[in-house]
């Protein structure tokens, strides 16, 4: 079996998709709705006159750095001690899945 250390990277690297994905949706979405003449893209400065489908995309991206910072904390810390257990690496695949079924709430 391999080393947990390195598959519990497989989660974090799983999580940094998740948020590059957002990312790339968010970008979409805004630049549609510059191009249909939906926005300006001076709302976007600040986020006050976002469309709500759009502004759910951006709370969703932000929610991306607050739960999951202390995750990758806590791997960092796991992987630095050498105390990486299989149990870590289930929990690190379930908590990306609870990140993928929030993102579609």
């Amino acid at each position: 079996m391999s080393d947990p250390r390195h598959l519990l990277l497989w989660p974090v690297l799983a999580q940094i998709g998740l948020t590059f994905a957002l990312y790339a949706w968010l970008s979409a979405a805004r630049l549609l709705a510059v191009r249909s003449g939906e926005v300006r893209y001076a709302c976007f400065e600040l986020g006050r006159e976002e469309p709500v489908r759009i502004a759910r995309i951006t709370r969703n991206l932000a929610n991306q750095f607050e739960l999951p910072v202390i995750v990758f904390a806590c791997v960092a810390l796991l992987v630095a001690f050498d105390a990486v257990r299989m149990f870590d690496v289930w929990a690190g695949w379930i908590f990306v899945a609870g990140r993928v079924v929030h993102c579609g709430v």
